[in-house]
């Protein structure tokens, strides 16, 4: 099997409203040994302002986010997928790859019409670097050499980490270096910790991760979070109804046998306490599921011994009407998200249907004029916004003055919308850099000022595009 590793250096830090700046890739072996890489840099969408932060560690330029000669968001959306599908069916990892970079390359192809499953699918799977980093600390300590901040805490930051074990890594923040340093402590791992290389590998596939968890009465299941583990010892109810993705597991700190006999209210009461007594395992994003043996000095709920944790598990199992009201109790007590109405959360409200399907091939295929057309076409109302998006920002004289203004109001009015919002807004932007002035270096008081003139002549913009739409009330 091929891997391909990946990383991406972006605006910001938002997977939803930040988007891709810039994208590497290195295709190798089984063996790790490269076989081919690929790298592409595109400019910034109308829409997006950038983290002064982001632009401070990655060392973009304001020049490069409006470089001409860069392809678009689009374009290198289109170019990535294209590469990518060449170079599948493929193991992708990235260095925390589940939790950023995979979401920013998700959004990236669902705001280009491109099918944004591409690196679980049509047998390609998926492999974090640092949480195999992270469980070889945890499960096999002495292997790898974690190092410490200033404040004595342990870090797993790429450019500390992979230095600590032997890594030269001069060019730390640049997504083709990162790239390499990731395959660095993915052949360190592979090397030193072979077993949980190979559980990871099963685990990045769903249809193994379901088995394994409803393979044996009782599992291990180990997240992380802040670089600190969290163990518990469960037992798989089912598959999600809902969500083929996810296993629904009973918490064995509790015992079943309390719930043989209790009001279908009461079970839904308990279902919905706090801590969750069923825990949700994404059986697809790569788990972490071994044998409770592991559990020894690590999983609290040993202490009550390992034949009442397997009565437990084996009461549970053997009793299939109570896994069936379990799960019930699960789906009608689980919490219900109100639909967002901005499109970038929208990317997990449905699959498109055939014709939308078709409709986006022949986009892809199409002239500009063409696009333009296809776009009011399209079913999912998802996809007309998306559509007319991409054309705006590539070719707006066909859109017509009226639709153009309108464009132009809605990202004025995003960039100065006041209050909480997820999306970077100019005071937001202006905020942070007030903040960095303090205690920052002259070549970085330099680049801040540069970043506060430009956040101002963005809202000089803005502020005129909203005027313009605006009725003056006398």
């Amino acid at each position: 099997m091929a891997f391909v590793f990946y990383d991406t250096e972006t605006t910001g830090s938002d997977t939803f409203y930040d988007q891709i700046l810039q994208f590497a890739a290195i295709k190798t072996d089984d063996f790790l040994n490269e076989i081919d890489r690929f790298e592409i840099r595109c400019c910034i969408q109308p829409h997006i302002l950038p983290a002064p932060g982001a632009l401070i560690i990655t060392g973009v330029s304001l020049d490069q986010l409006s470089d001409p000669t860069l392809p678009s968001h689009y374009e290198m959306a289109s170019v990535i997928h294209e590469k990518l599908s060449e170079w599948s069916p493929a193991v992708f990892a990235g260095y925390n790859s589940l939790e950023f970079d995979e979401d920013l390359l998700r959004q990236a192809f669902y705001q280009s019409l491109l099918n944004p499953y591409l690196t679980n699918t049509n047998g390609n799977s998926r492999l974090d670097i640092m949480r195999l980093a992270l469980a070889v600390h945890e499960f096999e300590p002495g292997h790898l050499e974690v190092p410490r901040r200033d404040d004595g805490a342990i870090t797993f930051k790429l450019d500390r980490l992979a230095p600590a074990n032997g890594f030269l890594h001069p060019n730390a923040h640049d997504a083709m270096a990162d790239v390499e340093a990731t395959i660095f402590l993915a052949k360190f791992a592979k090397g030193r910790v072979p077993w949980i290389w190979e559980h990871f590998l099963k685990m990045g596939q769903k249809a193994e991760a379901v088995r394994n968890a409803q393979g044996t009465p009782v599992r291990l299941y180990t997240e992380f979070r802040y670089n600190k583990s969290n163990h518990w010892l469960v037992s798989a109810i089912a598959v999600d109804p809902e969500n083929s993705g996810s296993i629904i597991a009973f918490n064995l700190a509790h015992d079943p046998a309390e719930l043989l006999s209790v009001s279908e209210d009461s079970l839904k009461k308990w279902a919905a306490s706090k801590p969750k007594p069923l825990r949700t395992i994404k059986a697809n994003s790569s788990p972490i599921l071994l044998d409770m043996e592991m559990a020894r000095n690590r999983a609290d709920l040993m202490k009550i011994g390992e034949p009442e944790i397997l009565r437990r598990a084996q009461l549970l199992q053997g009793s299939p009407e109570l896994r069936h009201r379990l799960l019930r109790a699960y789906v009608e007590t689980r919490e219900v998200y109100e639909q967002s109405p901005w499109l970038e959360e929208q990317i997990y409200r449905g699959f498109p249907g055939s014709r939308d399907t078709v409709l986006m091939r022949d986009f892809h295929r199409s002239s500009w004029p063409g696009r333009v057309e296809i776009a009011e076409q399209f079913q999912d109302d998802r996809y007309r916004k998306i559509a007319r998006r991409v054309v705006f920002n590539h070719r707006p004289d066909l859109l017509g003055h009226e639709t153009q203004k309108t464009f132009s109001e809605a990202i004025a009015r995003r960039w100065l919308t006041e209050g909480k919002t997820r999306w970077l807004t100019i005071e937001k932007a202006l905020a942070e850099i007030e903040e960095r002035r303090e205690g920052s270096s002259y070549e970085e008081a330099v680049v801040l000022e540069g970043l506060e003139a430009f956040f101002l002549d963005k809202k000089a913009w803005a502020k005129d595009q909203v005027e313009k739409r605006t009725p003056l009330v006398e």
